[in-house]
């Protein structure tokens, strides 16, 4: 049994703009599996269409808002808990309100506007999912070590701007990671070397002009590529040489290692005796 505890915590500060969508996410352990509440200003939180949270898997919960609004400020506490004793860590939220908009006449300069949209990403979705957030179900398994590109194509009047998040986090183009437009209205994301635990998440990409904004959600799971086989070695073998007195219990010892596992046989005087 083992005590919970998390291994990724809340950031402790976030100031957000108001309908910006933001994910924020915690991971933790212990054994048995502890249970999770959600607290806002200590209060279990509502959840709704806007702001909920979900368990990506039983020791992961994230808190999604989809429109964060300024009366959604306020500290957010998870809590875990099993009979070996608990944990908790908060996140103080701040959702800046946006500005008022004015209202502009009618004219040939706001005539021909669009708020973004996608119409292609790296996995399908069902065509009724038409809001501002989007989910794609299921996953994409790709292997690791494996150069895989993700592209998504989104429509929108001025062109939106395209951006990359995994868990929450935005992806940077470095290296390993590389960020570019094949043709406007595209964007793609190469992962050149795939790690199970650098890459496998919850990806987003979101799309804004100043219009509005649309946000593609889709899980990205790296498969470990299978172990090398290793022909058998010795780590530690029996004496070449061994007296030992007559008619008395004798040990003799051997260690291996191999990929995959091998098969073991004893052998005296070139007869195999086990």
């Amino acid at each position: 049994m083992v005590r919970p505890m998390f291994l990724q915590r809340l950031p402790e500060h976030a100031d957000i703009d108001e309908t910006n969508p933001v994910m924020f996410c915690a991971t933790f352990t212990g054994q048995p599996t502890p249970t999770v509440r959600l607290f806002r200003d200590g209060i279990p939180l509502t959840q709704n269409d806007r702001v909920f949270y979900t368990m990506q898997t039983p020791d992961t919960i994230t808190l999604s808002m989809t429109k964060p609004l300024a009366q959604d400020s306020g500290v957010y506490t998870v809590c875990i808990e099993n009979p070996m004793g608990k944990d908790s860590c908060s996140l103080s939220l701040n959702v800046i309100p946006t500005p008022p908009v004015l209202e502009q006449p009618e004219s040939p300069l706001f005539a021909n506007v669009a708020p973004p949209r996608f119409v292609r990403g790296p996995l399908p979705w069902s065509a009724a999912d038409t809001g501002d957030v989007i989910t794609c179900p299921g996953q994409l398994v790709i292997k690791e070590q494996n150069p895989v590109s993700l592209e998504v194509e989104v429509i929108g009047q001025p062109a939106p701007a395209i951006a990359w998040y995994r868990n929450s986090q935005p992806i940077p183009s470095d290296g390993l990671h590389k960020i570019f437009s094949r043709q406007e209205g595209t964007s793609t994301l190469l992962l050149d070397n795939p790690s199970v635990d650098m890459d496998s998440g919850l990806y987003s990409c979101l799309a804004t002009n100043n219009v509005g904004q649309a946000t593609l959600q889709f899980t990205v799971h790296v498969k470990p590529r299978p172990p090398v086989p290793q022909p058998p070695k010795f780590i530690e073998k029996p004496p070449s040489q061994l007296t030992a007195p007559l008619n008395k219990p004798l040990t003799l010892h051997a260690v291996l290692e191999a990929t995959p596992n091998l098969n073991l046989s004893w052998h005296r005087g070139g007869k195999r005796t086990w």
